[in-house]
């Protein structure tokens, strides 16, 4: 099949998965240093194909992009994400938030305000249950002044603005500085890299001191290894997210583990 069909099938595919109710958000949680208290919780987009079984983000997400459907995507992310926060915070097991992300289209789309406050009343929400996070890339990519407006809009209604994939970019502060994020995640592709490379614990150290000065806290994602997260702990990161925490669960089984570690507004060590 040529690249072209290959597409085709992929849009037609994701369209009838969309019609169909089988695009779902995972949820993957984000705990402090010690692994004790859960920070927050990530929303992540999964499609679940008869034929292929469950699909990650990076798969089908550069599809909708091109075939105009990554805003009923996003539109179902959101409202499914808070539904369920919704659920955990009646049941006594919810994290302090749940974060989704939003690409500078999404952004720009004159429908984005109303469509969050939307879902956020409907559920019940706090302006500061729910956080969104962003790339460096959207404050700098064609049209972002019409993002910056949008997000200034939801950041005067108390919604928290997390910068995601931190150190993947330049990192330009005064690029950075026209959102006021509360949070910063330092890219995978960094993390990963901590227990062989030493430029890149050099690498995080300064991030870590950049996010500070910039009044952010830092959290650090795709951890996979002890290691890791001895480096992290030690070098001041507020927060990790990865395999060796937990990996990305579907809502049944996310509040199932919310279930099992929750007591008190904490969550026990993971594993």
């Amino acid at each position: 099949m040529v690249e072209t069909e290959r597409e085709a099938a992929l849009a037609a595919g994701l369209e009838a998965a969309i019609a169909g109710g089988h695009i779902a958000p995972w949820f993957q949680p984000v705990m402090c240093p010690g692994g004790v208290e859960m920070l927050s919780a990530e929303a992540l987009p999964r499609w679940d194909d008869p034929a292929r079984g469950v699909v990650p983000a990076g798969v089908f997400i550069g599809a909708a992009i091109r075939h105009g459907l990554l805003a009923r995507i996003s539109g179902i992310l959101l409202d499914t994400s808070c539904a369920n926060f919704a659920g955990w915070r009646a049941r006594g097991i919810a994290p302090p938030c749940v974060s989704v992300n939003f690409t500078g289209a999404e952004l720009r789309s004159k429908l984005s305000v109303d469509q969050i406050k939307w879902a956020m009343e409907a559920h019940g929400m706090a302006p500061d249950q729910l956080a969104i996070e962003i790339s460096e890339t959207v404050l700098t990519e064609p049209g972002w002044e019409e993002s910056l407006a949008t997000i200034r809009s939801l950041r005067d209604l108390g919604i928290p603005f997390w910068l995601d994939d931190f150190g993947a970019g330049p990192g330009d502060p005064a690029v950075i500085s026209r959102v006021d994020f509360a949070l910063a995640k330092v890219d995978r592709g960094i993390v990963g890299r901590l227990d062989e490379d030493p430029a890149m614990v050099a690498r995080l150290a300064a991030l870590v001191a950049q996010a500070q000065a910039g009044g952010m806290k830092i959290i650090a994602k795709g951890v996979e290894t002890r290691g890791q997260i001895e480096t992290l702990v030690k070098l001041g990161c507020d927060g990790q997210q990865g395999f060796a925490i937990a990996r990305p669960m579907a809502q049944d089984a996310f509040a199932e583990w919310l279930d099992l570690n929750t007591w008190s507004g904490e969550v026990a060590q993971a594993g």
